[in-house]
């Protein structure tokens, strides 16, 4: 019995073009990034979670407080997409909304990303999580 092998070069060849590819990771994080910040930007467009599940809707009592032009949720002054920013390093990257408002510097990406039982100044309010990120 004879065995021929054949095509060990094309091997060897896809073999270095992957170790090359994972000694720099920097490529890939940018990617993996711009896909996150993608999946959040089409959330607030959207107005439904990661997996496509619509959000709760607002109730009328919020909506008088939105801006004139805009019916959508979570778009009441803007602040929460603008601060959607990505960074990548070396073999890290990180995806958040940074928005906070008020004199405690109040963080409501987080009470809507999970929503919340006592917000408010009377913390008596109750927002329902409204996901528009992914946990990665």
């Amino acid at each position: 019995m004879q065995t021929e092998v054949t095509g060990l070069e094309d091997l060897q060849e896809t073999l270095d073009d992957i170790e090359k590819k994972t000694k720099d990771l920097k490529p890939l994080l940018k990617e993996l990034a711009n896909h996150l910040v993608n999946t959040v930007e089409e959330s607030f467009e959207t107005q439904t979670t990661p997996d496509g599940k619509r959000w709760s809707p607002i109730k009328k009592a919020t909506h008088k407080n939105y801006r004139l032009g805009t019916d959508k949720i979570l778009h009441k002054s803007g602040d929460m997409r603008d601060s959607l920013k990505s960074r990548v390093f070396k073999s890290s990257l990180t995806v958040g909304v940074n928005a906070t408002a008020g004199y405690e510097r109040y963080q409501y990406p987080l009470v809507h990303q999970f929503g919340t039982k006592k917000a408010g100044r009377n913390k008596n309010i109750t927002i329902v999580a409204r996901l528009y990120s992914i946990e990665v």
